[in-house]
């Protein structure tokens, strides 16, 4: 089930919500993820395509594998959220 997978793959917790909507007489089900307060999120385990130790991020229309630029805005800006000053430069 998508809940045991959200909640026992991935750390932190994401926080998700689901719903049915209805649109043109037809039922489309629809799945939406708040944004972490603590990142990065990371895949604890392996599950099907999802591979431990992975960070996963949210590019337009997909989720996938963070990119390495990414992942140094993403350190920078935790880091800044933190008041840690930066160890090294941003990319461009």
């Amino acid at each position: 089930m998508l809940s045991d997978v959200v909640s026992n793959y991935f750390c932190p917790k994401i926080e998700w919500d689901q719903d049915i909507l209805e649109f043109s007489g037809k039922k489309i089900g629809v799945i939406y993820a708040y944004q972490s307060e603590k990142r990065p999120v990371v895949a604890m385990a392996d599950y099907d395509e999802i591979k431990k130790s992975t960070i996963y991020f949210r590019y337009e229309g997909k989720s996938q594998r963070i990119e390495p630029g990414d992942l140094i805005n993403l350190i920078a800006e935790v880091r800044r959220e933190a008041g840690v000053a930066e160890s090294y430069p941003s990319p461009e």
